[in-house]
Formats: structure tokens, sequence, C-alpha cells
């Protein structure tokens, strides 16, 4: 069956297949949802605007930008590469290498400056007992190096802080954590009476994300957190990376309504 178009309709056909993209140019972070929405969040007015939706969300964790509009994400038990624009995804890494054997799932993403990955795994020994490691994987050779952490936690997110140094973010004890990246030591673990799912940096300040959009200053020294607002986006948040300024792409307001043509369109069809 064949789709006899107007001259019209098939011009707004074709500037839909082209859409165009401006750049974010103020301070701006993404966050994601449980169910792999990613949104792009204006960091003075937390206005948050859909831009993308992750593909694999098994047990969808955190998100972290990497560059010319693309993100990493751990959907429990793959670490996946996203492009936000064209939606094209690459299994980069299972999170099930070196635990095949008591495997339950992997947890949090951070980045470190080298461009290695980190994850945390959740798995249970040959006594039933629970363990987590720290896993970092290799950008380069897909190599992976991992560490216990004992006693064992279950962190929603992990973020550097330096080079060996990361700060874990535990949900459901209201708890951070201070851990060396490189002997799963703990530095120091301390309560905000706050549960938080993610951590990231805008401007060299740190933040953690509520599971509600709730976001929080965070300050280290002090071990504690104020809260700076709220994203307009409601639903349940998991995951967040900050982005330098004017580097990300986002779909520019005349693609939705170009897109908004072509549904409202007539065709004939013809056998």
């Amino acid at each position: 069956m064949l789709y006899q178009l107007n001259h019209s309709v098939c011009v707004s056909v074709f500037l839909a297949s082209f859409p165009a993209y401006t750049l974010a140019v103020s301070d701006s972070f993404l966050a994601a949802d449980a169910d792999g929405a990613i949104f792009l969040v204006d960091a003075e007015s937390y206005q948050s605007t859909q831009i993308s939706q992750a593909a694999e969300t098994f047990s969808f964790s955190e998100i972290e930008y990497t560059g010319n509009s693309t993100i990493l994400y751990n959907s429990g038990v793959n670490i996946i590469h996203r492009d936000l624009i064209s939606g094209q995804e690459t299994n980069l890494y299972s999170t099930r290498t070196g635990f095949e054997t008591g495997f339950f799932r992997s947890g949090g993403l951070a980045l470190a400056a080298d461009g290695d990955f980190l994850y945390n795994v959740i798995r249970f020994n040959a006594n039933a007992d629970i363990e987590s490691h720290l896993v970092r994987v290799d950008s380069e050779t897909q190599t992976a190096t991992s560490v216990q952490m004992a006693p064992w936690i279950d962190p929603f997110d992990l973020h550097f802080i330096n080079d060996n140094l990361i700060l874990g973010a535990l949900y459901q004890t209201d708890e951070l954590v201070l851990i060396d990246a490189t002997t799963g030591a703990f530095q120091s673990r301390f309560s905000t009476n706050v549960g938080i799912t993610s951590i990231f940096s805008v401007s060299d300040t740190l933040f953690g994300l509520g599971l509600y959009g709730d976001v929080f200053s965070i300050d280290l020294e002090s071990q504690s957190l104020t809260l700076t607002g709220r994203l307009s986006q409601g639903g349940y948040f998991i995951g967040a990376s900050g982005i330098p300024s004017g580097e990300i792409a986002i779909p520019s307001p005349t693609t939705t309504s170009i897109a908004g043509l072509c549904v409202l369109a007539r065709c004939r069809r013809r056998r």
C-alpha cells in the first residue's frame, strides 16, 4: 500500500527528519528518573525538560555526562554509552564481569579524571553473605580491578572527590560515606537526615539529589546539607550529572512545532 502526500506536507516531513539543536548556555545539569527519562535542568531555576530516554532500565541507577551530548549510564547489569541527540546506545561493559557467581546487581557510577569509570557490585558469596565491591574499569583496555568494602554498603551513587577519594550516597540510611577508592576503606561516614540518590558537581559546587527531586548543596567540612531547590518535573529521581556551560546540545523549540505539523498532516492512500 502506497501513501501519497501533498507537496506542503512533504516539506514538513523533511524538516522534521533533521531537527535543529541549540546549546544550553547557562549552568545546567542532567537528572534521570527511575524509568530512565533524562532531563536537562537549569541550575538556577531548576526548570527541567526531558531530552532523552534510556533504553535499558533493568535496575537503572546513575548517569554521567561524558561530553559532546553523550552520557554513560548504569542499567544495573551493563554500563551503556548513549548519544542524547541520536538516541544511539552502545553497551560498553557488563557489570557481571568477574562476579558471574553470586551477582545480584550493580549500582552507582563515577567518572575519574582519566576517563576510567567506577561502580559498585552487590553479590552473595558462597556462605550466602552479602558483599559489596568497588569496581574500576580502565576506559582504554576495558580491564577491571575491584576491592571489597567491609562492612558492606549499598550506595545509590558514587562520586570522585579527588583521584583517590570517592563519596558514596547511602539513601536507605540517610548517610554519606567517604571511601578510599584504591582500598575500599571508609574514611568517614556521617548522617545527613536526608536520603540522597545521586551526587554531582556544578561549577565546582557539590550537590546531592533526593528521590523526589530536592537538590542540596553538600559541605564536606561541616558534614551538612543545605536545600537549594526542587526540580520542576515531578517523579522519582535517582541519577544526576553536571555539565559544562554551553556544551550540551538540546532540541530547539522549533523542532517540536515542526513535528506537530507532521502529526496533523493528511495523506491519501493508494493501492
